[in-house]
């Protein structure tokens, strides 16, 4: 995953509550190398709980509507989102965790996963709605870890 931008294009269900209600969008594993999944011994979602993973994530002790950005053990943010299309991504260079929505850069972090071979995760336990997955694209960082911007200059009149 190092060097690369994961990009996830789905609706998530906004939702609060239930004692096992998480979802998490990102990648991750237990116990990498020998681990290979997103998942807790006894089944259930690790969210947020390892040190090998990076993720949009919401779980039972959360807010409605606000994914928590975790890398590894460590909250380094959070986010709105709404039950409508939106493309969540994370991308890794060998020293920031960037963490975007709808091409937005809404965060950049030093924290980075203990490991780069990790599985993509797309999770959800024991919410009431459904998750419309879209589509999952992985795609290099742009050159020198240099995120893309775009800036719409001023409306001037015709004629000048």
């Amino acid at each position: 995953m190092q060097n690369n931008i994961l990009q996830i294009y789905v609706s998530i269900p906004t939702t609060s509550g239930t004692m096992w209600d998480i979802i998490d969008l990102g990648v991750g594993g237990t116990n990498p190398p020998t681990g290979n999944t997103y998942f807790g011994s006894g089944g259930g979602i690790v969210s947020g709980g390892n040190s090998y993973g990076a993720a949009f994530s919401y779980n039972n002790i959360g807010t409605a509507g606000e994914f928590k950005l975790f890398v590894g053990t460590s909250n380094v943010g959070s986010t709105p989102y709404s039950y409508v299309p939106t493309i969540y991504e994370i991308g890794f260079s060998s020293s920031y965790t960037y963490f975007l929505v709808n091409y937005t850069q809404i965060l950049s972090t030093t924290t980075i996963p203990g490991s780069f071979s990790l599985p993509i995760t797309v999770a959800q336990q024991q919410s009431g709605n459904n998750i419309y997955l879209y589509w999952v694209l992985l795609r290099s960082l742009p050159p020198n870890d240099v995120m893309p911007s775009i800036s719409i200059g001023s409306e001037s009149s015709w004629p000048p």
